[in-house]
């Protein structure tokens, strides 16, 4: 699968300038960046990140039913920073407009929308279920220069 070929092509040619290749939901290229380049890193985030948010959706259901608007709030706007520092950006903009809906509608939450959410998230945690929890690296690829990272 994608997430697989993401990984192999991490550990073998990140350090060569070679773009990762495409995970459904993550622009992993600009996440990396911010990191650094830092591969193990990124993927013990997104395995941080699934681990916290795999069930988001069904809790922000059960929140909006319960008319706990502010928790839903709070809910989306935790999820969206960490969407958007992982490169999950659609995610984050999903979560950005749903989070904007509930608070200017609270008893009437755009269902579209929340499809949408649930659709992306779920896309996004099985991509990181499918990552290695660790990537074994060679130490010279450890000891690159700020021009060999991606």
């Amino acid at each position: 699968m994608a997430a697989t070929a993401f990984v192999r092509a991490a550990a073998n040619s990140c350090w060569n300038g070679v773009a990762p290749p495409d995970v459904p939901g993550l622009d992993a290229r600009t996440a990396l960046r911010r990191l650094d380049g830092k591969w193990p890193l990124y993927v013990k985030l997104l395995h941080t990140f699934r681990e916290q948010y795999a069930d988001c959706a069904e809790r922000l259901r059960k929140q909006l039913e319960a008319s706990d608007y502010a928790g839903s709030v709070k809910l989306l706007h935790s999820l969206r920073g960490a969407a958007g520092h992982l490169g999950a950006f659609e995610l984050q903009h999903t979560a950005t407009l749903l989070e904007q809906a509930v608070e200017e509608h609270p008893n009437e939450p755009d269902a579209a929308l929340l499809r949408l959410f649930e659709d992306q998230l779920n896309t996004l945690v099985c991509s990181i279920q499918e990552l290695p929890l660790e990537i074994e690296f060679d130490k010279k690829d450890v000891r690159r220069t700020q021009s060999d990272t991606i």
